[in-house]
């Protein structure tokens, strides 16, 4: 047929979550805010933000609060893409991985699922197509994978899906609220005698170092080897150190007890799925007023307020002048709100046996939040005044 545009595909629909109740979304906005009239849809080429529904196979593309801007068709895409085409020219950062092959997504032309490693500007541009280089604003609501690539012609569909990819509306002057996390390299002590430990952020486990730091000037770095399980631990051939650990989650597993004044060292991996403010302020620091570490100079409240804030290429916001964050300017941080776990009240619970989520709270969230500004009650909470008409 020649004006069909769309590709063969079996009538397999995607469960919804709640039976249909309304996607599970949560809202960033604390704040009157000025939303540009208009049909504004995600892109159809988005690369998986979370999976929403583990068994229905239906995925988040962009979710409330990330720093967003236009392609050339007028479609909404995540604004870490403009950092992307300008930076990193030869090597892209933003690439699809093997859950977008899994959820079908297709390429930018439509015209093959993609390919896990494949570049998503990359991608873009070999459709005839580019982002707009200033950031737009930030979406409101989350979004879910796009059926197709214009949602109001249903013979461009190339699955089915309980949410057509109907249009989503986007702020450009807000006062909103997102969770800090930390993307600093963190510094916590060992406890003596213990054979474990909990970290307190999700490390890249390569990114693990241990230090006696006996002398908090000079540090001793320890060479610790990671093995598969705590089955491969065996005790040291000599010696009353730990000589070799396993990780499970967040816990670590030491081949012998921990001596005195020891800790470990790590970068958290943050690529979350959900928006908040990342701030890195220095090796071995930790938030908080009056914290130290090891004569380690402590990160205050007092050196977020009044900060101006950037986008970077996860399209969080960040602090300017950090580093990876934008030199566009998009608001300033005005207050700042202490977590309590009281705040896990409010996050609702995922029932595994059906993949849906449940109106009652809870806090067995499997990863999955539905109110993501305050869940697993972060140390503190952002409140960011956004303003993308003064960016040009």
């Amino acid at each position: 047929m020649a004006g069909f545009k769309g590709t063969n595909y079996f009538a397999q629909f995607e469960k919804a979550p709640q039976i249909i109740q309304g996607t599970p979304s949560y809202d960033v906005e604390i704040g009157d805010g000025i939303n540009p009239p208009g049909g504004f849809y995600p892109a159809h080429y988005l690369p998986v933000a979370v999976s929403e529904n583990r068994i229905g196979g239906s995925n988040f593309v962009l979710m409330p609060g990330k720093v967003i801007t236009y392609d050339t068709n007028k479609r909404l895409i995540g604004a870490g893409l403009i950092l992307d085409k300008a930076n990193n020219a030869g090597s892209r950062v933003l690439k699809y991985t093997a859950a977008d092959v899994a959820a079908g997504v297709r390429n930018a032309a439509n015209t093959a699922t993609v390919v896990e490693g494949d570049e998503v500007y990359t991608g873009l541009a070999a459709a005839g197509l580019d982002v707009i280089d200033a950031p737009i604003g930030f979406i409101r609501y989350s979004a879910l994978q796009a059926p197709g690539t214009d949602p109001s012609d249903p013979s461009t569909f190339f699955k089915h899906s309980y949410d057509t990819g109907g249009s989503r509306a986007y702020s450009r002057k807000a006062y909103i609220q997102v969770p800090i996390v930390e993307i600093n390299q963190r510094a916590e002590a060992l406890t003596v005698g213990a054979k474990e430990h909990r970290i307190a952020l999700y490390p890249d486990a390569v990114a693990l170092t241990f230090y006696d730091v006996t002398d908090a000037g000079s540090p001793v770095q320890k060479t610790l080897t990671l093995v598969a399980s705590p089955a491969a631990l065996t005790p040291p051939a000599s010696g009353t150190v730990p000589t070799s650990y396993a990780m499970i989650g967040r816990t670590l597993l030491f081949n012998y007890t921990l001596p005195a004044s020891w800790e470990v060292r790590y970068t958290p991996n943050v690529a979350l799925p959900f928006a908040c403010l990342k701030v890195d302020y220095g090796s071995g620091k930790i938030i908080g007023t009056g914290q130290t570490a090891n004569a380690q100079t402590a990160y205050e409240v007092k050196d977020v307020i009044g900060k101006t804030v950037g986008y970077n290429i996860n399209s969080d916001y960040q602090i300017t002048g950090s580093t990876g964050c934008s030199t566009a300017k998009i608001g300033r941080i005005l207050d700042l709100k202490a977590g309590s776990s009281q705040d896990l009240a409010l996050v609702r619970t995922y029932f595994r046996d059906f993949g849906l989520w449940q109106e009652g709270p809870g806090s067995a969230t499997d990863g999955r939040n539905a109110m993501l500004s305050i869940a697993n009650a972060p140390k503190y909470i952002a409140r960011i005044s956004l303003n993308f008409e003064a960016v040009i």
